[in-house]
């Protein structure tokens, strides 16, 4: 039995690991377009290879992938999946809201795969903290970038939606779901550097708000040619080291 995945282990069994760890993921992902050569569920099953890792190394409990995401933003083309702010943060209260009855001290870590989902979970984070309990947020994509300094051939656009990082670490984690010969490199719109200096949740003091129809052509952007499954496997087992250190040494706050 994997010691942490909750979906496997029966109720006794769960309060028993639980007493002993006091940590809870919950991983949070989307169903989206991803270019013309990425799968939909990408953040998915990113999601569902790597939350094992992090659990292992953190010593916590995770719960199945919450599938579904805030995809307002983006094309309204096939499989693209909505689901509102404010259903999410009911959706996500009402997870973390069912362990903490019973484990008032349990640290919660929101685990996102789709930093549109950072909305919805910030929001129930701030209730969470003002009720005395102790919940975190983890932006997973957001950890792969802070270590791909050496290794993206792509450093103006590696990092964009559907771009070398993401590519890459699909190419690791799920090869058989990413469609190569169905993409053609492409930069993002002029407007692009202008949204991207204004984003909100970034240190600027102001913000724009759009959507990816001011950003590409499609939903994705950057040059693909030198995305491999070899560097996508450093980039995990970068991401996956930095958010374990992070959830084993936020408990000794």
């Amino acid at each position: 039995m994997n010691t942490f995945n909750a979906a496997i282990m029966t109720s006794r069994q769960l309060e028993a690991v639980l007493n002993k760890s006091n940590r809870l993921i919950i991983p949070l992902a989307s169903f989206e377009a991803l270019g013309t050569h990425g799968p939909l569920g990408a953040d998915f099953l990113v999601a569902g290879h790597v939350t094992p890792l992090v659990a292992e190394k953190a010593q916590a409990v995770y719960l199945p992938v919450i599938p579904y995401g805030d995809t307002l933003e983006l094309p309204q083309i096939a499989g693209n999946v909505m689901i509102p702010t404010d259903v999410l943060s009911g959706y996500y209260m009402g997870v973390a809201r069912s362990f903490l009855r019973q484990f008032p001290s349990l640290s919660i870590y929101f685990l996102t795969f789709h930093s549109l989902n950072n909305r919805a979970a910030d929001n129930v984070c701030r209730k969470l903290a003002f009720e005395g309990h102790k919940p975190f947020l983890i932006d997973w994509w957001r950890s792969v970038g802070m270590g791909t300094g050496d290794v993206l051939d792509d450093q103006e656009w590696g990092t964009g939606h559907g771009g070398e990082m993401i590519t890459s670490v699909l190419l690791h984690v799920a090869p058989e779901a990413v469609s190569m010969e169905e993409e053609t490199n492409r930069e993002p719109k002029k407007q692009f550097g202008y949204y991207r200096d204004h984003l909100s949740w970034t240190s600027s003091p102001f913000a724009a708000y759009t959507t990816f129809a001011d950003y590409c052509e499609g939903s994705s952007w950057g040059v693909l040619d030198n995305a491999t499954a070899e560097k996508g496997e450093i980039l995990v087992k970068r991401a996956v080291e930095v958010i374990s250190s992070f959830i084993k040494n936020s408990t000794a706050q």
